[in-house]
């Protein structure tokens, strides 16, 4: 069997995996997207319109 390290966790490891999430391009565009969707087209999610897109 491998023994597979797994990192204690700590604000430089979180950073390390943020840092990498912001620079998968494809990543980034699909929450911009996200991002634009659910706090500028429909802010406010009070017709379920709205929320069931």
């Amino acid at each position: 069997m491998k023994n597979i390290i797994i990192p204690t966790p700590c604000k430089k490891e979180v950073q390390k995996y943020l840092d990498l999430w912001d620079s998968l391009e494809n990543y980034v565009l699909q929450e911009n997207s996200l991002y634009k969707l659910f706090n500028k087209t429909y802010p406010k999610n009070t017709d379920i319109d709205d929320i069931l897109l």
